[in-house]
């Protein structure tokens, strides 16, 4: 799980700094999000609306970099 929340913070990283294009499967989310809940293939949100909505996804492990080590945040 650390891997993915690690990859992920990569990720938010690359957005911030190269802006981004919203997948289409977030286009209906009209409402704020509260929460989010990360699972093994699941991301799950609950709006400010208190509905819920579920998006599947897959990693791909052979586009995964494990060389790289996460720094020590204090």
């Amino acid at each position: 799980m650390l891997l993915y929340c690690f990859r992920l913070r990569e990720i938010a990283d690359k957005i911030n700094r190269y802006g981004f294009v919203t997948p289409l499967a977030f286009n209906s989310l009209k409402a704020s999000i509260k929460r989010i809940v990360v699972g093994p293939s699941h991301i799950a949100f609950l709006t400010d609306d208190n509905r819920i909505a579920r998006v599947a996804f897959t990693v791909l492990p052979d586009r995964l970099d494990l060389s790289k080590n996460e720094p020590n945040r204090k």
